[in-house]
């Protein structure tokens, strides 16, 4: 566990998600704990000097180890196939270098359309089918072609465009997470949902 020194030591921002961040305090309270003065903690707030986003941490003392600090890094749901996995983690890690990061979540929509059978022709007529065939909704199409839009832009230095920023990578690969969400993970939750829960076994009276 991280502890609360002038410097707060995570492997990754979990706002730009660059490796081994440098995290800067900024501030420290110690809060009071409850009305009878008990469960006190000592807060901490870190600024990550590439982004220029917070992270807040806490722990019982200062120099001591952080119990917990929000936010966290989002973990991928073990429901999502190893090749978008492998995309999808990708364009997380590389946040903090937009070109990168688009061209891997749109790699990733590629990926997942491929994983449903969607593998003839361009990425653009294959997200136009799955909308026909309603595995993704017009809205979700129309999104789909923005992603690819915007990480044909990198791709062939796009001088009209400008290059992208944070904020662009941030909302490309949010629309990638949400589609493996409504494609991979949601279904994996009504399955799981939908089994029969056996009953706890019921001890015979003596």
């Amino acid at each position: 566990m991280p502890k609360l020194l002038s410097q707060f030591e995570l492997d990754r921002c979990p706002h730009c998600n660059i490796h081994m961040p440098r995290l800067v305090e900024q501030w420290k309270l110690r809060s009071g704990g409850d009305h009878s003065g008990r469960g006190g903690l000592h807060w901490v707030i870190y600024l990550c000097v590439t982004c220029g986003h917070l992270i807040m941490a806490s722990g019982p003392a200062p120099n001591d180890e952080a119990t917990d600090w929000y936010p966290k890094n989002d973990i991928l749901d073990p429901a999502i196939p190893p090749e978008v996995v492998h995309y999808l983690q990708q364009a997380k890690d590389t946040l903090h270098a937009p070109d990168g990061s688009l061209m891997l979540s749109a790699s990733a929509v590629d990926a997942m359309l491929k994983f449903k059978g969607y593998k003839r022709g361009s990425l653009s007529a294959r997200i136009d089918k799955a909308a026909k065939k309603h595995m993704i909704t017009e809205d979700m199409a129309l999104w789909a072609h923005d992603v690819r839009l915007d990480a044909n832009a990198p791709r062939h230095a796009d001088q009209k465009t400008g290059p992208p920023t944070l904020e662009d990578a941030k909302r490309v690969l949010m629309f990638a997470e949400t589609l493996a969400e409504i494609l991979f993970v949601l279904p994996d939750r009504v399955t799981r949902g939908r089994q029969p829960v056996t009953p706890a076994p019921v001890d015979n009276p003596p």
